[in-house]
């Protein structure tokens, strides 16, 4: 009985640990389907945020990291040279943005 216990748990715990040491990393990009006359001022250097599910198993919202990111900075309305950490937790996912704060003009 205890080793059928024992191996219960194990299955259980066992998904939720590797979860939280496997994160993802993506970067975000600009793309457009012709040339855009754009330019654009770097404000601030590495700014981040983090934004969390508020659900069980629920993920973190990216508008929202990148939100945070760029509330804290005048002028900027832009991420870029950004990059996008995910990291689960044990009932949910954690987006972590970091990247220059620019304004586009």
């Amino acid at each position: 009985m205890k080793l059928r216990n024992l191996a219960l748990a194990t299955a259980v715990l066992l998904p939720g640990a590797a979860c939280v040491t496997t994160p993802e990393r993506h970067v975000l990009g600009l793309m457009a389907l012709g040339p855009i006359p754009m330019t654009s001022e770097i404000i601030e250097r590495d700014v981040s945020a983090e934004h969390c599910g508020t659900g069980f198993y629920s993920s973190g919202n990216l508008a929202a990291a990148v939100d945070e990111a760029l509330r804290s900075v005048d002028g900027a309305n832009a991420l870029v040279n950004a990059s996008v950490h995910s990291v689960d937790r044990v009932d949910r996912v954690c987006l972590k943005v970091k990247g220059d704060a620019a304004s586009l003009y």
